[in-house]
């Protein structure tokens, strides 16, 4: 981060309003708002408070000390909004939705750069859910949300190279070759620093019913080599996000 890349205030709240109204205008989404904190900036990322199914909420084990004075408000938040918090009841580092993701039949969570695998044994007897752990290899990816991206039509957009060969085998294996959307790189450099950041993009998606909300437009989807869903960019709704 530069000082001179300072954002826009009024430029982003106006992106930001417009995100809030299409999801729930248009795609029908229902939206609950967290209260900023001054001193707890990472808070923005939302995704990692914890894990929410059936009405029982999992509060994140953060595993930098930076984000673990976040745990005891998400805790407050999601009990003032009558969630069942449950304790996760394992010393193991746990980064909420950022590194669980799934279907309906069946979860994949991330672990070794912000999690551990030691949480998802624990996470699967509460929720009465498969989860298959994926182990990220590459520190760019270190959230499962950086590189793997479940979509409501049953898709998977996923970068292999970010996970070990057992994950990507684990991938292979569980999800139908039709409904793998992989994304495949094979720069160097400083180009392959701006691909991995693509990548992170493409996979940080809002799904709603087939209609994709994404940050960024098809043509990175395409710089990505996206294939196999010719229908894809009609199922698209890019939303001006700096």
């Amino acid at each position: 981060m530069r000082v001179s890349n300072a954002a826009e205030p009024d430029r982003s709240k106006a992106q930001w309003r417009n995100l809030m109204q299409t999801l729930e205008k248009d795609a029908g989404a229902k939206l609950q708002r967290m209260r900023p904190i001054e001193g707890l900036p990472d808070l923005v990322f939302t995704a990692n408070a914890g894990l929410t199914h059936d009405g029982k909420t999992v509060i994140s084990q953060f595993r930098q000390k930076e984000r673990q004075r976040e745990e005891e408000y998400f805790k407050r938040w999601f009990t003032e909004h009558d969630y069942s918090v449950i304790p996760l009841g394992v010393e193991s580092y746990f980064e909420g939705a950022g590194d669980l993701l799934g279907f309906t039949d069946i979860w994949f969570g991330g672990y070794r750069q912000r999690s551990e695998i030691g949480a998802y044994a624990a996470l699967s007897k509460i929720y009465d859910k498969e989860i298959l752990p994926l182990e990220l290899v590459n520190k760019k990816f270190y959230h499962l949300d950086t590189c793997f991206c479940p979509l409501s039509g049953g898709e998977l957009l996923y970068y292999p190279a970010a996970f070990d060969f057992y994950a990507q085998e684990t991938i292979v294996n569980r999800i139908a070759e039709d409904r793998q959307l992989v994304v495949k790189l094979r720069q160097n450099g400083l180009l392959a620093m701006l691909f991995a950041l693509i990548v992170m993009l493409c996979c940080q998606l809002v799904a709603i019913e087939l209609w994709i909300y994404s940050k960024i437009t098809v043509t990175c989807l395409t710089l990505s080599s996206l294939g196999n869903l010719p229908n894809l960019a009609d199922r698209q709704n890019v939303l001006p996000l700096h």
